[in-house]
């Protein structure tokens, strides 16, 4: 029942979009069982399973999901995403094959001129991104004074035309504006991998040299308290 699988899936990214990740697991999972070897469908599955913490059940699937002659490079760069949630950096660093995927990983080993040198060739294609990488890389290796220029220019970029949520509270963060930093984390991410990403930019910061320690902790703590209990909620 190809049709009805589609519409499961529409309906259940409009749950994930709204938070209500128990009805989009439920649509994602009937989806993959009514069409069992459609590509985007199983796509939906690993991607819900990813937003709520199900990291080797995504892995699992992925592996199912070469099979189906899928967009193998979204594949990849999902695969480098498992990895990374899983503290895999060594296997995140070799399937990263794009200036995004390696700048991720480059931050987490804090690789940071490597990190910095990805990042600039992703502004090319990716400005907000692009940016958000650079200044974490300038911030871990230099200091958060020094890439407070680039925190500015970020907080105004991810604010159009889109608000980019992540990336207006790492950068609330980076220059330290703890009330708008406190409301983003009050309002909260959508999904576990957006948490986790939140906690390994929380802890470049944390950790970068010139960083208000005392304040920058409690706020990572949080983000990770959030991390782990959304993780546990839809643990299978």
């Amino acid at each position: 029942m190809p049709d009805y699988a589609w519409a499961l899936v529409h309906r259940s990214k409009a749950h994930r979009h709204r938070r209500a990740y128990n009805k989009a697991l439920a649509d994602a999972y009937r989806a993959a069982e009514l069409d069992p070897v459609g590509a985007w469908v199983l796509a939906n599955k690993i991607e819900t399973d990813l937003g709520v913490g199900r990291l080797e059940r995504a892995r699992s699937d992925l592996e199912r999901y070469h099979s189906l002659d899928g967009d193998t490079e979204w594949a990849r760069r999902q695969l480098v995403t498992v990895h990374l949630l899983s503290g895999r950096l060594g296997e995140a660093l070799a399937e990263a094959d794009t200036a995004a995927t390696r700048c991720a990983v480059h931050l987490r080993m804090r690789n940071w001129r490597l990190a910095r040198q990805d990042a600039e060739q992703l502004r090319s294609t990716d400005e907000c991104q692009g940016l958000l990488h650079v200044a974490l890389a300038v911030s871990g290796a230099e200091g958060v004074a020094a890439a407070r220029p680039l925190w500015t220019s970020l907080t105004g970029a991810a604010r159009h035309p889109d608000p980019r949520p992540l990336m207006e509270t790492v950068a609330s963060a980076a220059v330290q504006d703890w009330p708008r930093l406190d409301a983003w984390l009050h309002r909260g991410l959508t999904g576990y991998d957006e948490l986790a990403t939140l906690a390994d930019c929380l802890r470049i910061l944390l950790h970068s040299p010139g960083a208000d320690r005392s304040r920058h902790a409690p706020r990572l703590a949080r983000a990770i308290a959030a991390r782990d209990e959304m993780r546990a909620r839809y643990a299978e």
